[in-house]
């Protein structure tokens, strides 16, 4: 089946960031666009999102990103194997069309309409604002099995409501559907991966196209997929916030309201052994409208860095809603202060610690609130809070607090960020983008109602929050600090505003 989330009642499509616990959340789906620009090729500041470059600027050849070849990469660590080395018997690596795709540690080693992947170390196209044109870009991971999540990004792949029902997607030749349901966005598509599932990931879309990618999905066995060379490993921690640290990101995912769950490990992608240790928790909450897949860059980067965090399906409805609080406070307590080791064996000698810290983007904010509030002992332990466009609910917030606003944010409007510093006490930061806008707060979602077109690039957008949550958390558990400047004495930026006070 396909899981779609959104608003039906017009009445209701307001702004998100309504100071009660009853305020909708305006994150809609499937609108039809009324029109398109196209990304500048340039990354320093602010940009002319209108300029009108021919769409050739961002269309991805898909040959660029098969997953297949992932580390064939221009720029390659010593001793880094072919993805090829390995049991042939265990991955299907998929066809190898010999197309280069770009190594990355930071966000910067990518270009303008691209992210870094951080646990596969590789540049991935995003989108920013609407497309005029349809795209199959990525998938990741590049090979799994079942029990294990498929994350597909593209363009276009439906503008209207009616169109959204007819989306479909497949591996090989098998439907993506079944006992984890489908969720299908603008620009994302996430599901569950079927049995012995190998072969091109195929898109098809509103109106009955269909997009096919080059490379192809591999099957793996199941449990803990050995590091043999044919994922990245960790490297020398970078000097930005936005850069991976000492280890590498790898992740599972949880039946438990499909979370997936990011680890210091050994090598990066799904299924990696992890790193043994105790390691700090940090919740990772959606907003409504967006797919639960939509903070992977942070919990990435944070596994890079010495963090354990975890991404459920928390949706619900824009009023409280004592369900969604009881699924939220299930997922957490399974993971805060835990022996992680039954969950998954890619988890031995993992545990977590007591505290906590979260990050909220949208009406997952109010989530957090509505948690926090309901488990005292929670939010006792809980060493800070990082708002993303957010959806506030009026409540002072435990620890360390960060809020981050844009200016074309058309559902979380700069009163909500204002608000929201103002009554926290300090420690306090508050970093305001006048070019940012709500959806590009995601790892890939466009809003096609209900936001504003940005004057800056997905790429700095995320990196700009990125460049706040690492120092934050770092010096939340305290751990070291070096980016202390970031907090202590924020830069000057052409991309951002910065208030902030220590004590």
């Amino acid at each position: 089946m396909i899981r779609m989330t959104f608003l039906l009642a017009p009445a209701l499509m307001m702004a998100c960031g309504s100071g009660d616990a009853g305020g909708p959340d305006t994150g809609v789906e499937g609108i039809a666009d009324a029109g398109h620009v196209d990304l500048p090729q340039q990354d320093s500041g602010p940009v002319d999102m209108l300029d009108d470059t021919p769409p050739e600027v961002i269309y991805y050849e898909l040959p660029a990103f098969d997953p297949g070849n992932y580390l064939d990469l221009k720029t390659q660590d010593p001793g880094v194997a072919d993805p090829g080395a390995g049991d042939p018997g265990t991955v299907d690596p998929g066809e190898d069309t010999g197309s280069p795709v770009v190594h990355c540690r930071s966000m910067d080693d990518c270009t303008p309409d691209e992210i870094c992947d951080f646990a596969l170390q590789r540049c991935d196209p995003r989108s920013t604002w609407k497309d005029p044109y349809q795209a199959l870009f990525s998938f990741h991971p590049p090979a799994g099995a079942a029990g294990d999540r498929i994350v597909i990004d593209g363009a276009r792949f439906y503008t209207s409501f009616i169109g959204a029902l007819a989306v479909k997607a497949y591996i090989g030749n098998q439907l993506l559907s079944g006992n984890w349901a489908v969720e299908v966005d603008e620009n994302r598509i996430v599901a569950g991966v079927p049995a012995g599932a190998s072969g091109p990931v195929k898109v098809v879309y509103e109106g009955g196209g269909t997009m096919t990618s080059a490379g192809s999905f591999g099957a793996t066995a199941t449990g803990v997929l050995a590091c043999d060379g044919s994922t990245p490993g960790p490297g020398a921690p970078g000097t930005q916030p936005f850069s991976t640290g000492p280890h590498a990101a790898g992740y599972v995912d949880m039946d438990l309201h499909a979370t997936r769950v990011f680890y210091p490990a050994q090598c990066g992608s799904i299924r990696r052994p992890a790193i043994p240790g105790t390691w700090p928790v940090v919740g990772l909450l959606h907003g409504n409208g967006a797919l639960h897949m939509n903070l992977e860059y942070l919990g990435q980067l944070l596994a890079t860095w010495g963090f354990v965090s975890f991404m459920p399906q928390s949706q619900g409805l824009n009023e409280y809603s004592q369900d969604v609080v009881d699924a939220l406070h299930d997922v957490i307590s399974t993971l805060r202060g835990s022996d992680l080791s039954s969950i998954h064996p890619a988890l031995t000698g993992v545990t977590t610690m007591t505290d906590i810290a979260f990050v909220g983007h949208s009406k997952g904010c109010a989530r957090m609130q509505h948690v926090l509030g309901w488990d005292g002992d929670l939010k006792a332990h809980t060493k800070a809070t990082a708002f993303l466009g957010p959806a506030d609910d009026g409540d002072v917030m435990p620890g360390l607090f960060l809020v981050i606003g844009a200016g074309h944010d058309g559902q979380s409007f700069a009163m909500f960020t204002e608000d929201a510093y103002d009554r926290q006490p300090p420690p306090r930061w508050k970093v305001f983008m006048p070019g940012g806008n709500h959806g590009s707060f995601c790892d890939h979602k466009v809003y096609y109602m209900f936001d504003g077109q940005p004057d800056i690039t997905r790429h700095q957008q995320l990196r700009t929050v990125m460049s706040f949550v690492v120092p934050l958390m770092q010096r939340a558990f305290g751990q070291a600090e070096p980016f202390a400047t970031q907090l202590d004495s924020p830069p000057p930026s052409a991309i951002y505003d910065v208030e902030f006070q220590l004590n």
